[in-house]
């Protein structure tokens, strides 16, 4: 059986240099994936009614949308597609010139040191359904 002592030992917190030095956990911009919609099909962002404060860009726009974040410093993005040419195979996944493709080459030349990860879905069920699902996949599956 352990014990732990009725008091904390302060030696390590003095100062707050040795504070920082120390903490066990902090969390910044850069520690964060942010994911982003893109759209087809629309020349202004749009609102996500069922995600308050969230927007779907225009392809247009994504540069310039990544270059801010990244000025704030955002390090990383996930992509999530919204295309207007949806089947039952995912051929604009496919296609070198789909909409995804579009976006991540748009993404690499307005911010080359970005971490960029796409959402690459397969299937035509609706949007949210998708980008939740998507989500906690990558979640799961990415090493901690």
């Amino acid at each position: 059986m352990t014990t732990t002592p009725d008091f904390r030992f302060r030696r390590l917190r003095r100062t707050k240099v040795l504070r920082q030095l120390v903490r066990e956990n902090h969390l910044r911009p850069e520690d964060f994936i942010l994911p982003i919609f893109v759209e087809e099909g629309i020349q202004e962002p749009v609102e996500i009614a069922s995600m308050p404060g969230v927007k779907r860009f225009p392809e247009t726009q994504l540069g310039g949308e990544l270059r801010r974040l990244w000025q704030l410093g955002v390090k990383a993005v996930i992509l999530f597609g919204v295309s207007q040419h949806k089947d039952d195979c995912g051929s604009d996944t496919w296609n070198d010139k789909g909409l995804m493709a579009r976006c991540i080459r748009t993404a690499k030349a307005a911010t080359p040191d970005m971490l960029i990860i796409s959402d690459n879905c397969f299937v035509s069920i609706p949007i949210m359904v998708t980008a939740v699902w998507c989500t906690i996949m990558m979640l799961i599956m990415t090493p901690r």
